[in-house]
């Protein structure tokens, strides 16, 4: 099947007010939780820089995770960090195969030009699906040039996708927040505030996320926030959960330490069509 290369990129939320749910198969899928640097021939620290994208079935299209430029490098500085992903910006669809692209360098005091760190491909396959388990967390592991790069990811049976947003409506917040499935212990980092900066209320409130989308089981899952606060030091722990739905949109609110956090997710069935 061929697709225009000068389509818009598809986005999220496609159906969200679809009206026509039996029309619409649940798709499987896969949630790309963690890109770390499993190695360096060179040792630590690494300025990295580059490119992580996936492609799926829907439009084979660059859909990027991971994308800095030389200017802008991500400092690695222990074995087994984490690359600070910001996509991908819909869910992934799992019909055949899921593609992973993986183009980093580095950037190196005195040496010129930049030395190639790590680029390959490696892939999700679809076609072997267990469906004994709705969510299945694995890993995939690409040796190449100076390094080997852990791609962690948790395959997602007849699911729908999440988009979500985080708004502090008092006080204010300065910690992390990750969002993950119920029962499944790999979570995904989605703030971080001694990266990302502080928040107050004072200002738009609004809480900037990394990612702010997730693919989950329609059948038998939460959605679960985790948020830790230690503004003003005052410790706080909470989290906060949703059932997904097929479409539509829900809202919850919950205090944790100095602040006040509001959430708002919303639902979309995915379809494998452009």
């Amino acid at each position: 099947m061929m697709f225009s290369s000068t389509a818009p990129p598809i986005p999220p939320m496609r159906y969200i007010d679809s009206k026509y749910e039996d029309e619409f198969g649940l798709q499987d899928s896969a949630n790309i939780l963690s890109v770390n640097i499993v190695s360096s021939d060179v040792g630590f620290p690494v300025n990295v820089y580059g490119s992580v994208i996936a492609r799926d079935s829907i439009d084979y299209k660059c859909i990027y995770l991971f994308h800095r430029h030389r200017d802008d490098c991500q400092p690695i500085k222990l074995k087994d960090e984490a690359l600070v992903l910001t996509g991908p910006r819909r869910g992934l669809v799992l019909v055949d195969f899921i593609y992973v692209e993986v183009d980093l360098k580095i950037k190196e005091d005195g040496v010129y030009p930049d030395r190639q760190f790590s680029k390959g491909l490696t892939s999700i396959d679809g076609r072997v699906l267990s469906r004994e388990n709705d969510v299945v967390v694995r890993g995939d592991t690409l040796d190449s040039w100076l390094t080997s790069v852990e791609v962690r990811f948790a395959t997602v049976l007849n699911s729908v996708e999440a988009t979500f947003e985080m708004k502090l409506s008092e006080g204010d917040f300065f910690g992390t927040i990750n969002v993950g499935i119920s029962d499944i212990q790999e979570t995904i980092v989605i703030h971080d505030s001694e990266a990302d900066g502080a928040v107050t209320c004072d200002e738009s409130g609004v809480i900037r996320l990394r990612r702010c989308v997730m693919t989950i089981s329609l059948l038998s899952r939460k959605l679960v926030f985790h948020i830790d606060n230690k503004a003003g030091g005052v410790l706080g722990e909470q989290t906060i959960s949703f059932t997904p739905s097929r479409t539509g949109a829900d809202q919850g609110e919950t205090s944790c330490g100095a602040g006040k956090f509001q959430v708002r997710v919303d639902w979309s069935l995915m379809d494998f069509r452009p």
